[in-house]
């Protein structure tokens, strides 16, 4: 009797074992779980780079109005041919 409780509870034994080193066969590597790490908050910085330094859309738009605006179309200037055209103040207008 003490035979067949003896061999049931190696039986046991050996099962929970085998179990427990194929849970640990099948446990992910430390390192890699590290360097996976490290390359995500690598990820994150460079984007994190970026974000900081890129150019906000409204400044973008607002520099753009702003230099659109400062360039003369001619629209209100007069144009090459009207300004050949005018006479120079010195001379006078009545034909004296």
């Amino acid at each position: 009797m003490i035979e067949i409780i003896t061999n049931r509870i190696i039986y046991i034994v050996f099962i929970v074992g085998s179990i427990a080193w194929c849970a640990a066969a099948k446990a992910e590597d430390p390192n890699a779980v590290l360097w996976e790490a490290l390359h995500y908050y690598n990820e994150y910085q460079k984007q994190y780079q970026i974000e900081q330094n890129k150019t906000q859309p409204d400044d973008a738009i607002n520099t753009a109005i702003e230099s659109f605006m400062e360039i003369d179309h001619g629209s209100n200037g007069a144009t090459e041919q009207e300004e050949l055209l005018q006479l120079p103040s010195s001379v006078d207008r009545q034909g004296s």
